[in-house]
């Protein structure tokens, strides 16, 4: 099982690994109301989730919907690489496993949204995110509380 940290790294790693040309950033925020909750952002300006998947599916007809869904599935590295293609999932384990989480991530026109216990949703974009945006919102724990 993941632990937030694992998860957090995770997304990191795919903003500096994967972004091509562009830069990426990462942004934590905590807030004590309406509840006490973790917000980490996590964002590159690059060519996007969906170009990379096309160019590693060598199908250019995939739209960005399909090319995010194969994003997410397990072993499916943009790399080639056959010992990555997991952390995308970590990500989906975790939020599925922990009560008040929240996960999406934007690219291209695709949108995938993850909550806990509520399942996972892919659907179109309001707007065209170049790279992509992560956010992961977690409740902060009371002491003696496990995550």
């Amino acid at each position: 099982m993941a632990a937030l940290t694992e998860v957090v790294v995770e997304l990191a790693d795919n903003a500096i690994l994967h972004p091509g040309e562009g830069e990426g950033w990462c942004s934590v925020q905590h807030a004590d109301r309406p509840f006490k909750q973790l917000t980490v952002v996590i964002a590159d300006h690059g060519v996007g989730i969906p170009y990379r998947v096309k160019q590693v599916a060598e199908d250019q007809k995939l739209d960005d919907y399909q090319a995010l869904t194969l994003a997410f599935q397990p072993r499916f590295s943009s790399t080639g690489d056959p010992h990555r293609g997991f952390g995308l999932n970590v990500v989906l384990d975790y939020t599925g496993r922990v009560p008040g989480s929240v996960f999406s991530l934007e690219s291209g026109h695709a949108v995938y949204a993850a909550k806990a216990s509520e399942g996972r949703e892919l659907s179109k974009g309001a707007r065209q995110v170049r790279g992509f945006i992560a956010r992961l919102s977690v409740p902060l724990r009371r002491p003696g509380a496990a995550v």
